[in-house]
C-alpha cells in the first residue's frame, strides 16, 4: 500500500480531530435546537388545551342561556298557566323549540315543578317513566335529589352509562306562588371528548376535563400540566405532550444525534488510525538505533542522527589528517 505523505497525513488527522469536535458541537446544538422546538410545541399545546377549556365552559354558557330564554317565556311563569289555564301540550310546544339552540347533541328535560312532570321532545312524563322508558335504567333517588338542589352542577353519574347531565335549576313565579324548576340536560361524553379531541389535539385518554372541581372527562385527573379556562370553572389536565409531529420530532432528534457521534467516532477513528499508521517507522527507526521503551523516540532519533554526523564529521578529519601525514 502506498504510504501518503507525512506532511498531508498530519493536516488529515487534525482535520478528522477539528471535524469531530465540531460534530459534537453539532450535536449539542441539535439538541439545544430540538429541546427548544419542543418547548415552543409545548407552549403551542398547553395554549389549545386552554382554547378546548374556554370551548367547554362557552358550551356550558349556552345551556345557561337555554335556562335564561325559559326563565323569561311567560309560557312557563305559574301565573300564566293560572291565569290562561296552560294544558301541558302549550307547554310541550314552547319548549320542543329549545334544543336546536345546543352547541352538541344532547338531550334536554324540564323538571317542572308543579307536579314534576318532566317535559322532553314532544313529550312528557315523570321521573320513574323517564328512567324506566325512556332511559333503561331504575328510577335512581340520589339523581332525582340532585334535580332539586339550589345549585348547577355538571355531573357523572355511574348510572348513565357515562354520560354527563348537567342541572341547572331555577324558580318562577311571585313571593307567593315560587316553584322550582329545573333544566336538565344529558350530555353524550363521548361527543364531548371528541369536540376537545378536535380543539386541543389531543386522542383521548391523554387529557381529563373537570369542572367546578367535578371530574367529567377521563378516568382520572391529570397533573402533568393543567390548564384553566377564563372564569376558572373548567379545567383540563394532561398527561403529556404527544401526536404525531411531536413523535417526529424525537425520532428526528434521536437520527440526527447518532449521526454526529457516528461521524465524531468515525473523525477519531481515522485520526488515530493515520498516527498509529505513520507512528510504525518511526517505531521501527527507534527500534533498530536500540532506543528503549521509555522517553521520546522523535528526539532520541534526532539524537542519534546527530551523533551519527559528528562521527562521520571526525571520521573524515582523521582521514584528511592521515592523508596530510
Amino acid at each position: 500500500m502506498k504510504r501518503l505523505n507525512v506532511k498531508k497525513t498530519y493536516i488529515f488527522s487534525y482535520v478528522a480531530v477539528i471535524l469531530s469536535i465540531l460534530f459534537v458541537a453539532g450535536a449539542a446544538l441539535i439538541g439545544y435546537g430540538m429541546n427548544a422546538l419542543k418547548e415552543t410545541m409545548t407552549r403551542a399545546q398547553l395554549e389549545r388545551a386552554r382554547l378546548a377549556a374556554v370551548d367547554l365552559e362557552t358550551q356550558l354558557d349556552s345551556y345557561r342561556q337555554v335556562r335564561n330564554r325559559i326563565k323569561a317565556n311567560r309560557v312557563f311563569q305559574p301565573s300564566y298557566q293560572r291565569r290562561f289555564y296552560t294544558r301541558r301540550l302549550e307547554l310541550i310546544d314552547a319548549f320542543s323549540g329549545y334544543e336546536s339552540d345546543l352547541l352538541t347533541d344532547a338531550q334536554l328535560y324540564l323538571l317542572y315543578g308543579s307536579d314534576e312532570t318532566i317535559y322532553f321532545g314532544r313529550t312528557c312524563a315523570n321521573w320513574e317513566t323517564l328512567c324506566r322508558l325512556y332511559w333503561n335504567i331504575q328510577p335512581d333517588a340520589a339523581l332525582h335529589a340532585q334535580l332539586v338542589e339550589e345549585t348547577d352542577a355538571l355531573l357523572r353519574p355511574d348510572v348513565l352509562g357515562g354520560d354527563l347531565l348537567l342541572t341547572l335549576p331555577f324558580e318562577l313565579g311571585s313571593s307567593g306562588e315560587r316553584q322550582h324548576m329545573c333544566l336538565f340536560i344529558r350530555i353524550s361524553q363521548k361527543v364531548i371528548g371528541e369536540r376537545l379531541a378536535r380543539v386541543s389535539g389531543l386522542v383521548p385518554g391523554e387529557f381529563s376535563a373537570a369542572v367546578d372541581g367535578r371530574l367529567v372527562l377521563g378516568e382520572e385527573e391529570l397533573k402533568w400540566r393543567t390548564v384553566e379556562s377564563e372564569e376558572g370553572r373548567v379545567a383540563i389536565g394532561l398527561s403529556g405532550i404527544s401526536g404525531a409531529a411531536y413523535a417526529q420530532l424525537g425520532r428526528t432528534q434521536a437520527v440526527l444525534l447518532w449521526l454526529c457521534v457516528c461521524f465524531f467516532a468515525i473523525g477519531i477513528g481515522a485520526a488515530v488510525w493515520m498516527a498509529i499508521r505513520q507512528y510504525r517507522p518511526i517505531a521501527d527507526i527507534h527500534r533498530k538505533l536500540g532506543g528503549g521503551k521509555d522517553g521520546n523516540e522523535l528526539a532520541f532519533i534526532d539524537r542519534a542522527i546527530s551523533d551519527a554526523l559528528r562521527e562521520n564529521d571526525r571520521a573524515k578529519r582523521d582521514i584528511v589528517n592521515q592523508m596530510d601525514s
